[in-house]
């Protein structure tokens, strides 16, 4: 599965997804640091990737259809890196990413939920 990780999620994160076997990038190395959220977004369509964020504008289905799926990740602000990344390992070991296409998926320390 094809994913783009934002920029406000560490670069760990694609790594753990490539280590599965996804075909993850990291927002930073795909020239798009420091643009919007809709260039974002925009990107994350053209490439039909998932889009990994914890940017909570992207909760909003009126603007961001999650037609690819948004894995929208929401932490405690004192959450290190490592604690980011084992979030995402906990998520990923429960749920099937290619049957959460076209969903806003929000994940959180105490589970998550999907939103079609």
């Amino acid at each position: 599965m094809r994913i783009l990780v934002d920029e406000d999620l560490p670069k760990a994160v694609a790594r753990l997804l490539e280590s599965l076997g996804h075909d993850a990038e990291h927002v930073a190395e795909a020239g798009l640091r420091g643009k919007t959220d809709r260039e974002v977004y925009d990107a994350a369509q053209r490439r039909g990737a998932m889009l990994f964020t914890a940017d909570v504008g992207f909760g909003n289905r009126l603007i961001y259809t999650p037609t690819n799926g948004i894995v929208l990740l929401r932490f405690p602000d004192h959450f290190r890196r490592a604690e980011i990344v084992s979030l995402v390992r906990r998520f990923l070991q429960q749920a099937d990413l290619t049957l959460l296409a076209g969903a806003l998926v929000v994940v959180s320390p105490g589970g998550y939920r999907v939103r079609r």
